[in-house]
């Protein structure tokens, strides 16, 4: 078995691969060197509004180059990143391809996006061999659930009831 990639969950879709992600791959294609630079991809899985998305991009050699060497502070608008830096590559879902999945090991914890505040790109964490938690798991969203929790215990918030039998 060999890496494919890695995927990046978004609130919206972008159209083009983003100058953080390049940068990221690059990183992550230079301190792998297991890693096949032809077929090693980004795949973004954009959640909009009532639908999902996926795109999946390759680094061309000029962006391979650029991620290495030119963005090293992952910069929002980096001088030298355009679209000749990646190209789109075709998906095909598919049930013949056998893998798994490697999920950090603090618990499953993936998605940051209800949580980002406890995300910090230096993190360190281990992975483990497992199936990912869904995307609105209450793992991901533990403010959400105590928020719900916190408005059960408060009276002012709840409605007031008629007595239909008083």
């Amino acid at each position: 078995m060999e890496p494919l990639g890695w995927i990046h969950t978004q609130p919206n879709e972008t159209g083009q691969l983003s100058t953080y992600d390049a940068s990221l791959h690059g990183k992550l294609l230079d301190s792998h060197e297991g890693w096949d630079t032809e077929s090693a991809v980004v795949a973004t899985c954009s959640f909009t509004q009532g639908s999902c998305s996926l795109s999946v991009y390759k680094l061309t050699p000029g962006g391979l180059e650029w991620a290495k060497a030119n963005n090293k502070e992952a910069a929002p608008n980096p001088e030298g990143f355009g679209p000749s830096c990646f190209e789109h590559v075709q998906i095909i879902l598919s049930d013949k391809f056998l893998g798994y999945f490697m999920v950090p090991s603090n618990g499953g914890i993936w998605n940051y996006n209800f949580n980002g505040i406890n995300f910090s790109e230096n993190m360190k964490f281990s992975l483990v061999i497992d199936n990912p938690k869904e995307f609105y798991h209450e793992m991901h969203r533990t403010q959400h659930f105590l928020d719900f929790a916190r408005n059960e215990e408060d009276e002012s918030t709840r409605p007031d009831l008629d007595d239909n039998f008083a």
